[in-house]
């Protein structure tokens, strides 16, 4: 814990403020330590810490969990014991500010713990005289930064002096009194040892030693090597300090108010008058009216500062609940409390009522008799003072009504709240006790009995049969019926009962729907038709490129769209019509097919082998006869000789012919056309030759499209290149007749005609 010290000697005057770190030791088992033992380091008697004991190689360091804040001015005074090894003691030890941790130790030996911390400041109180290092011969202090303690670098800061101003051994088994002073607004430090001032610095800590932070662990490292001595550093058992100089407390109230400085030194506090003991550190003050203390106080060395705390008294907030009062039963009430202190802060309590919103303001809405309690808490000092009210409640007069009431949609109904009553409003005004309701819904009425009113609510409602609606009057066909639907179980005047009525003859029909005294009831009248004479016929047909009329007995609507008494048919299908007169309908169709006109082919002319005969099939459809030229009348005749060929089928619906010349030939000749070639000089295909075999004489002719003559060869070996008559090569590709005429070996002529396709 950082305390500060202040020593204010006139309110006219620069107050000098000095913060004190209060640090708590406690004797072991006491309370939870304070602060991290490292390495070697023990706790000593009463508030003291073994840094290292009487042995070699020792190496401790003790850190407290309060960090130190360097933004803010202290005081350190603590007691050092130094062993009572003289000659041959060693090493000393240092007070250390670190960012390290709780955990850091640093080396041994010559650098009495401190060395190896990094960024650090350090004091040090060396009692062994190492030349290497730059030490006195005599025990020294000196400022040192970063865990370096070599006196002849950069890292020293100031000295080394002698610890003892005298230059004396303080290697004497004595506790020597030291006091560090930090002041951020002129970034000196001092240090005290043996009660006298031995060395200052101007440093700014806070930038150039730890790089911004403001926040340091601070406590005290030691180091033995090969020679020891005990290392011990003491601290009183709490360090008061006070940051305030002026006090306001509530009046009746006490404070502890302290003053800065070690507490092994001499206080005394005037006046005593209000104060616990005035020969204390930090003494209770318990003043009846504002009051100044002052102190004087003389530290371990002689060293004699005053200060003064001001206690200032407050007065608790005046507060007034409101006077007992009476609320409505099921009603809410506004508690309006007073205070004389604006910006005090307002709670509501009670133990046996209710609030209905918020209890923290000056007024509250409560929702239940009982006792409540206000208290008020000034705004500064949360002085408080509270007052009580009672409020009761008077019960609502309670009526019996009879809710909810039930009639009939056509009837009304009358309401009675009863008479015995302070006062009796309607929501229309009325003022009697009764009221009639000629529909459906909720109606209130106020009743007040003892200034407390209560409003009722009559449900009026109606008794809601089903819907009986027959719809309008109908017309149906004769053979029909018509289903009268009422949508809900009613009686029919038939006698008959259900939702549905299956009415066949003409006359009125009432169906009537009855609930709890009430009816519904609704009349539709029904009417029978008889239906119109609509007759087409049989089905029938038509030769194919015909048509066909067909007759109605009535106009009416046909199933091609057309609307009248006949139709016209172009092509076959089933044909109706629909006759629509009233509620009647009467639909009649016929079937209409078409007979199809005979078909003959008997192909392309054939070329048949000579020796041979062949069946010929007139391939005729929808043929009921064939005659052939030849007088057949079968499908199929035989032929064995050239011979022209005419043919006749027929049906009911007319006739067809076709021709064809049958040819003969001698067969004992092969001729080949190819269809292509192309003369492009590639070797493939380049020439066009027909193959010709058992041929005795041969004329070859080729045309163009114009049937322009620009090849012709007798030598049925002779190919044709592409060329033509006028010797020009490579004619334009394209399609190009030929016409060969040759005789075959037993001396019959042959005719071939086609055509060749030319490409590159």
């Amino acid at each position: 814990m950082v305390a500060s010290c202040i020593f204010d000697h006139m309110a006219s005057l620069l107050r000098e403020w000095v913060f004190v770190l209060a640090l708590l030791f406690l004797v072991q088992g006491a309370c939870s330590q304070n602060y991290s033992l490292n390495g070697d380091a023990t706790s000593a008697n009463g508030s003291c810490i073994t840094v290292t004991p009487n042995a070699t190689w020792q190496n401790g360091s003790v850190w407290y969990n309060d960090l130190l804040d360097l933004s803010q001015p202290f005081t350190l005074e603590f007691q050092m014991n130094f062993g009572n090894v003289d000659a041959n003691g060693a090493d000393g030890m240092a007070f250390v500010m670190q960012t390290v941790g709780a955990n850091a130790i640093g080396t041994d030996g010559a650098g009495f713990g401190f060395q190896g911390f990094n960024p650090s400041f350090g004091i040090e109180f060396d009692t062994y005289h190492n030349g290497d290092l730059g030490d006195l011969t005599a025990d020294h202090v000196a400022f040192h930064r970063d865990g370096n303690i070599y006196h002849n670098l950069a890292n020293n800061l100031a000295g080394p002096v002698t610890a003892n101003a005298s230059g004396q051994n303080i290697e004497d088994g004595q506790e020597h009194p030291v006091k560090i002073v930090w002041n951020p607004a002129t970034e000196v430090l001092e240090l005290y040892f043996d009660c006298a001032f031995r060395l200052s610095a101007t440093i700014d800590l806070v930038n150039t030693i730890f790089n911004g932070a403001n926040q340091v662990w601070w406590g005290f490292t030691g180091a033995t090597g090969g020679l020891s001595n005990a290392h011990v550093v003491c601290l009183a058992d709490t360090y008061e300090f006070n940051e305030n100089l002026e006090y306001t407390i509530c009046e009746g109230a006490s404070t502890t108010i302290s003053a800065n400085g070690n507490p092994d030194g001499t206080f005394i506090w005037t006046p005593a008058a209000g104060l616990s003991n005035n020969a204390i550190q930090a003494p209770i003050a318990s003043p009846t009216a504002n009051t100044q203390y002052c102190y004087t106080y003389t530290d371990v060395c002689g060293n004699v500062s005053t200060g003064c705390v001001q206690v200032n008294l407050e007065a608790p907030p005046v507060v007034s609940a409101g006077s007992n009062d009476v609320f409505c039963e099921n009603d809410q009430y506004t508690l309006a409390g007073t205070c004389n202190q604006a910006d005090a802060l307002f709670q509501w309590t009670t133990v046996d009522g209710n609030f209905a919103g918020v209890t923290n303001a000056i007024n509250a809405v409560i929702d239940a008799p009982g006792t409540y309690r206000l208290t008020a808490t000034s705004a500064i000092l949360g002085c408080t003072s509270n007052d009580e009210v009672v409020i009761s409640e008077t019960p609502l007069p309670n009526p019996t009504i009879n809710s909810p009431v039930s009639k009939c949609t056509y009837d009304n109904t009358v309401l009675d709240i009863g008479s015995s009553w302070q006062s009796i409003t309607w929501a229309d005004g009325t003022t009697s006790s009764i009221f009639t309701a000629d529909a459906p819904g909720s109606y209130d009425v106020v009743i007040e009995q003892n200034n407390c009113d209560v409003t009722m609510t009559f449900v009026v409602n109606d008794i809601i049969l089903p819907n009986v609606d027959l719809g309008l009057d109908q017309v149906i066909c004769a053979g029909d019926t018509a289903w009268l639907d009422a949508a809900t179980f009613v009686t029919w005047n038939t006698g008959a009962a259900g939702a549905l009525f299956p009415a066949t003859l003409s006359g009125e029909y009432i169906a009537e729907a009855t609930l709890q005294g009430c009816f519904e009831r609704d009349t539709i009248e029904v009417l029978v038709q008889a239906p119109p004479y609509v007759e087409l016929g049989s089905d029938t047909s038509y030769c194919e490129g015909q048509t066909l009329l067909l007759r109605s007995q009535e106009v009416g609507t046909w199933n091609t769209g057309d609307v009248g008494d006949a139709l016209i048919v172009i092509e076959p299908a089933t044909y109706q019509i629909e006759v629509v007169q009233g509620p009647c309908t009467v639909i009649d169709s016929v079937a209409v097919a078409e007979l199809p006109l005979p078909f003959v082919t008997l192909g392309a002319d054939p070329l048949y082998c000579e020796g041979n005969s062949y069946e010929l099939n007139a391939m005729a459809e929808f043929a009921d006869y064939y005659t052939w030229s030849t007088g057949d009348t079968t499908e199929t005749i035989r032929v064995e000789e050239s011979v022209d060929l005419a043919i006749e089928v027929g049906n009911n619906c007319g006739t067809s012919t076709d021709s064809l010349f049958v040819v003969f030939e001698d067969c004992s000749a092969f001729l080949y056309f190819p269809s292509c070639f192309s003369p492009n000089g590639d070797g493939i295909n380049d020439v066009y030759k027909p193959s010709a075999l058992n041929i005795d004489s041969y004329d070859l002719k080729i045309f163009d499209k114009w049937g322009k003559l620009i090849f012709q060869s007798m030598d049925a070996n002779e190919p044709w290149v592409g060329d033509s008559l006028e010797g020009g090569y490579y004619v334009p590709n394209g399609v190009y007749n030929y016409f060969l005429v040759c005789r075959t070996g037993k001396g019959n002529s042959l005719e071939r005609r086609g055509h060749i396709i030319v490409t590159r």
